[in-house]
């Protein structure tokens, strides 16, 4: 089940995300709150509970999501490898101290954590960014609770986003794609720092499929419809952004 769509949220979201680099980091960590307000919603359609539920917002930069889901009522982890984007969180909570949020610089694919250490792990925007998924997958399974909710979202290589580094080269079939640019070679040869590779829901859904995740909703983010996200073809194409929510069974 997703949240009611709502065209006063759409226009909102569409204006802070143009705006989200203009005052870093306060502008992002609005945009971060924003989407955390969805995420809290699409969490209570589905009927999972957040309060007093142990959290893991994993690559979660300025930390909106994490400030969220504690306000709510979660005892938050917030993790990321980068320990100078921990500062806007940390400054706030001086100021707000009865959020439940512990600040951690770690990587995603090695995390600090013990086994079953967590019921909710977030990974918003995650999984295309680093270069083992299936090592990251397993490190979520790992530390979530036995029945744990996993939530997942990506942009999709042949979203209008392109998987955010090759468009519009992503538009095109990969080998024509790195015949002409330059720049998709590259990408796909090497990646940036913070990219493995574009990825593809078929990709991913196998590795969830592999670890023997159960899906709970697959949909595509923010938008009122959802039916075409069961067709394969197509849904590589329209869905702009998609998110998954698993459970560990």
């Amino acid at each position: 089940m997703r949240p009611k769509f709502s065209s006063v949220f759409t226009k909102q979201l569409y204006q802070m995300s143009k705006k989200r680099n203009e005052n870093r980091p306060k502008s992002y960590f609005d945009f971060q709150r924003l989407q955390a307000f969805y995420l809290l919603e699409f969490f209570e359609v589905n009927n999972i509970v957040v309060k007093e539920k142990r959290i893991l917002d994993c690559g979660c930069l300025y930390g909106g999501y994490s400030f969220e889901f504690a306000r709510h009522g979660g005892n938050v982890v917030s993790v990321d490898m980068r320990s100078a984007e921990h500062k806007y969180l940390l400054n706030l909570k001086k100021k707000v101290k009865t959020l439940l949020i512990s600040q951690i610089t770690a990587d995603a694919l090695r995390l600090p954590f013990k086994k079953e250490s967590f019921d909710i792990i977030i990974a918003s925007s995650l999984i295309e960014h680093v270069y083992s998924r299936d090592k990251l997958l397993l490190e979520f399974q790992r530390c979530l609770s036995p029945n744990g909710v996993l939530y997942l979202s990506f942009p999709p290589l042949y979203s209008v986003i392109g998987g955010h580094t090759i468009r519009p080269f992503n538009m095109i079939p990969l080998p024509l794609s790195r015949l002409i640019s330059p720049r998709t070679r590259r990408i796909l040869r090497d990646g940036p720092p913070w990219l493995s590779k574009p990825c593809k829901i078929v990709d991913i859904l196998g590795l969830v499929k592999a670890l023997k995740l159960e899906i709970l909703a697959i949909e595509p983010r923010y938008l009122p419809f959802s039916s075409f996200v069961k067709i394969p073809v197509f849904r590589e194409l329209l869905v702009q952004m998609c998110q998954l929510l698993l459970r560990k069974s």
